[in-house]
């Protein structure tokens, strides 16, 4: 069974399987990666490299300690990407994470593979 696990020089990022093509995982509010992708993880990890973080107060990611905008969840997406290594991924997100990869997406058009929400 694949397993999102802390990379070891940024525990914030999670990442498995280190097939093919970088998939960038954006859940949705209140909740987590693993809550969200958890069931379909093995088929994903199985034909990519997966790679997800935490919004800020949810899982083990800290609150935040201001306003969250839009850009910051962004930011946030974008960094996790860098620190898995992927230059160019697909983006697949649920429910909040929706308008996260969107802007993702038109933000950086040239690192976007394909985008996918639900």
């Amino acid at each position: 069974m694949a397993e999102l696990l802390p990379l070891h020089t940024d525990p914030s990022t999670r990442v498995c399987g280190d097939h093919g093509d970088g998939l960038l995982l954006v859940h949705g509010g209140g909740s987590d990666p693993v809550a969200d992708f958890g069931p379909v993880l093995d088929g994903l990890a199985a034909r990519y490299r997966v790679a997800a973080t935490h919004f800020p107060g949810s899982g083990p990611a800290p609150r935040a300690t201001r306003p969250l905008e839009l850009d910051d969840l962004v930011d946030l997406q974008v960094s996790a990407a860098d620190r898995a290594g992927l230059d160019t991924f697909s983006v697949a997100a649920f429910s909040m994470g929706c308008p996260v990869a969107v802007r993702l997406a038109v933000h950086h058009p040239r690192r976007i593979r394909s985008a996918h929400w639900s």
